[in-house]
């Protein structure tokens, strides 16, 4: 019997020849690199001409990333990329070991020149040895049936495992199809997998974001292939976030594999293998594989500030299991995933990505003079080597257990060790400091981590450029915390504080510039009507507590963060904390509680009390505390005796709290406001406690399909004045159907607005709209007849006909 190789070249031969007629692009990516790849070309090539070679990359084309990293600016002298691509191009005898030079040469490597630009440019350089390795072959290899499913190689390894298993299908094509064109034979197997692609290929599959916490389960430490199973529902029998998401998925989806603290990072890409499914012990589950683990993993530090993630679900907010992903968030993070920048020193740095740290040199500042003269951070326990082969927090904490031994669990010293290696970046801020009052000098991070072995003692270093040099002393309420190495980026007012002490106003450090939000951009961002944001922002001023209620997809969270940006004038993430309550959530967590510690039990301040530290150092400004689905928590239980201190006219009375040392107290700063959120349609849901509704001032947000700024917004997204009135119209009339049921639903179960609020350009509207009826209205409307799941089919088959 033919093989499937065998079968689908036969077919490509009947076609081939009317194929190559509209191959006009392959032949002006041969005639591009047939001239430019010349040694004259090369040593005359200027940046321009560089950039040129990136636009005719398949790899750098389709993806904005790979092109932004690796064209948009240099990242090194003109000379080297000359350099590089002499020696690619200089036909050696000894060719395989030019190949392995680019991929695994310090000496030729070129800063954004990932795994798929380099498998292109050899393919270039020697076309009549190596096909180009790129999406069409991956599916190629997998569709005919040829791909090494367990292969967990990279880089090199990885390509050359792949153009030995080229050479069967070179000489498969020669025989069956014979050449075609006066190109070389790989670049007509690279248009045979163009055509199996184009013909063969199934709908796009779904991109997905799975949260993998290592305390339960850790896809890295399985090999590549292993299945595995995730429940739909979590050990209290109640569906997981967002359930809807977990029907969607199909055969052959496409899954990032986050590991969630404290490590966070994407580790594995995953292949969902079964929809949902009942498993052997009768649990509702989906199966997938791991496909491809990155080595190293990707930490979220590298993409999360992306221009292009801003809208990205789980970077969002990761509370929840399963995210859906557009197809180019996936692309982007599975593109930095397996091209990791290794030298980051000539990157771009959004000032959002920066980081700042505080650092203590040895106790009693003992190290501050070797740090000055050398120019260099360094960090101890020598004991535990090379710090760079640990993949995460525990693996340090492993070890430093088996070296040391020590009493207690060593939570602040494997956090330190971790971060010192793998989470401070290049270009971030170090703050040196003796003690926790006085700065020593402000640098910059040069170098990444190095384990230097012919240091006798804190042998893990990195280099820095000193920028101010002195001793400084801090306020009595503007202190370091008291670790040895602290990332303090989220204190903004403090850093500015400092660093108007060192510098004396005069900083070389850009302070950051916060986008002007005022009422007019809360109007125009929101489709509430705008008096009762003005009452709401209002009333938010004199209560200082809030709670936005109202069914689902109402933009609740969304209105309450720009509330606070509306108040301060500003978009000022530092001064708006988010947390959201549920079942579990304690006043240890809030408010104070002891906590495991290396010497026993130590007393911890919770998020909200820390919150308001900070509030009270910068009392000249407005702070926010915002807690989603404030009605999810034991409320009395969580807030304590800060219940009294809510009232506008107790902020700033002091009190002592349930943990509080003699003669302790607290108090709640005037410029702390709380905001809330409630989903009306909750049925999980217990009564707020009447004291605390006392202390909080309730806004209904309605569902706003009526609403001319709605039919405005509607507008942007493409949509014809018919569309608009249909999508109003029928919505308008579920919504009605829901209120009339008052028996068990009623207003507060409505539909909101928000489920339409994006749209593909490219989208038509009846895809679009049955789309958001079938994956995410319908599964809610399911569980509100959840006794009659015939009347939820119905209403929407109702609607799609309409």
């Amino acid at each position: 019997m033919a093989s499937k190789l065998e079968t689908y070249l036969k077919e490509f031969k009947l076609v081939a020849p009317k194929w190559f007629e509209q191959t006009e692009v392959v032949r002006k990516y041969f005639d591009f690199f047939k001239d430019f790849f010349t040694v004259e070309a090369i040593k005359s090539a200027s940046w321009s001409d560089i950039q040129k070679m990136g636009k005719h990359l398949h790899s750098a084309n389709s993806m904005a990333i790979a092109r932004k990293r690796a064209f948009g600016s240099p990242n090194h002298e003109i000379e080297h990329y000359k350099k590089v691509l002499l020696h690619l191009v200089s036909q050696s005898s000894d060719r395989e070991a030019v190949v392995k030079d680019l991929f695994e040469s310090k000496e030729y490597k070129i800063l954004g020149f990932g795994d798929s630009i380099l498998s292109e440019l050899v393919a270039h350089a020697y076309p009549e040895h190596y096909i180009f390795k790129n999406s069409r072959s991956d599916f190629a290899e997998s569709f005919l049936e040829i791909d090494d499913k367990k292969a967990n190689a990279k880089g090199y390894q990885a390509f050359v495992k792949f153009s030995e298993r080229m050479k069967l299908v070179v000489e498969s094509y020669q025989s069956i199809v014979g050449r075609q064109t006066d190109m070389p034979i790989t670049y007509e197997v690279d248009q045979f997998f163009s055509w199996l692609y184009q013909t063969n290929k199934k709908n796009e599959p779904n991109y997905w974001w799975l949260n993998a916490n290592p305390k339960f389960w850790d896809p890295r430490e399985r090999e590549v292939g292993t299945l595995q199973t995730y429940t739909t529902h979590n050990e209290d029998g109640n569906k997981r976030r967002v359930y809807a998401h977990f029907e969607k998925a199909t055969i052959g989806d496409l899954v990032v594999g986050y590991i969630t603290s404290p490590v966070m990072e994407v580790a594995v890409l995953f292949e969902v293998t079964k929809g949902i499914h009942q498993r052997d012990d009768g649990k509702e589950a989906i199966e997938f594989r791991i496909k491809e683990k990155f080595q190293p993993a990707l930490p979220d530090t590298n993409f999360k500030n992306l221009e292009e993630l801003s809208d990205c679900a789980p970077l969002k907010n990761n509370q929840g299991s399963l995210f859906r992903l557009k197809k180019e968030e996936f692309e982007t993070i599975y593109e930095l995933a397996s091209n990791p920048l290794e030298d980051q020193s000539k990157s771009e740095k959004t000032e959002e990505s920066v980081k700042y740290w505080s650092i203590a040199p040895g106790e009693n500042a003992s190290l501050w003079d070797d740090w000055k003269s050398e120019g260099l951070i360094s960090i101890g326990w020598e004991e535990m080597e090379d710090l760079a082969r640990f993949s995460n927090q525990d693996e340090v904490w492993d070890k430093y257990i088996e070296l040391y031994k020590p009493k207690q669990e060593p939570i602040n010293n494997s956090k330190c060790l971790f971060e010192f290696a793998h989470s401070i970046s290049v270009g971030d801020y170090i703050f040196a400091r003796d003690g926790r009052s006085v700065v020593l000098g402000v640098g910059k991070v040069t170098s990444n981590y190095v384990w230097d072995k012919t240091r006798k003692s804190h042998s893990h270093i990195r280099k820095v450029e000193w920028i101010h040099l002195g001793s400084w002393s801090l306020p009595e309420n503007e202190l370091f915390g008291v670790k040895t190495l602290t990332n303090i980026s989220k204190y903004t007012e403090f850093i500015q504080k400092v660093l108007e002490i060192v510098e004396n106003r005069s900083t070389s450090i850009k302070k950051r510039e916060y986008e002007i939000y005022n009422m007019e951009n809360l109007k125009s961002e929101s489709f509430i009507p705008d008096e009762t944001l003005s009452e709401i922002l209002s009333v938010l001023k004199v209560k200082k507590n809030i709670v936005l209620q109202g069914p689902p997809g109402v933009g609740k969270t969304f209105v309450a963060k720009r509330l606070a940006y509306a108040q301060m004038g500003k978009r000022d993430e530092g001064r708006v904390e988010l947390v959201q309550f549920h079942p579990s959530f304690s006043y240890e967590d809030f408010i104070q509680g002891y906590r495991p510690s290396e010497k026993g039990f130590n007393r911890k301040d919770g998020v909200f009390l820390n919150f308001c530290k900070r509030a009270a150092q910068n009392a000249d400004q407005d702070f926010f505390f915002i807690i989603d689905e404030i009605n999810r928590g034991n409320l009395s239980k969580i807030f304590g005796e800060m219940l009294m201190l809510l009232e506008a006219d107790k902020r700033g009375l002091a009190v002592s709290l349930t943990y509080a040392e003699r003669n302790e107290t607290f108090a709640i700063p005037p410029n702390v406001y709380l905001i809330g959120t409630m989903n009306t349609a909750d049925r999980s849901l217990s009564m707020m406690d009447y004291a605390l509704r006392r202390r909080f001032s309730f806004f209904d947000l309605q569902p706003e399909f009526q609403s001319s700024k709605f039919s405005s917004h509607l507008d942007s997204l493409g949509l014809t004045k018919i569309e608009i009135e249909h999508l109003v119209k029928q919505m308008a009339a579920l919504n009605n159907e829901i209120k009339e049921e008052k028996r068990f639903l009623g207003p507060g179960f409505m539909i909101g607005h928000s489920y339409f609020d994006k749209k593909e350009e490219s989208q038509k509207y009846r895809d679009w709209f049955s789309s958001i009826l079938k994956t995410e209205i319908l599964p809610l409307l399911r569980e509100y007849w959840f006794d009659d799941k015939e009347k939820a089919d119905t209403l929407v088959e109702k609607i799609k006909a309409a």
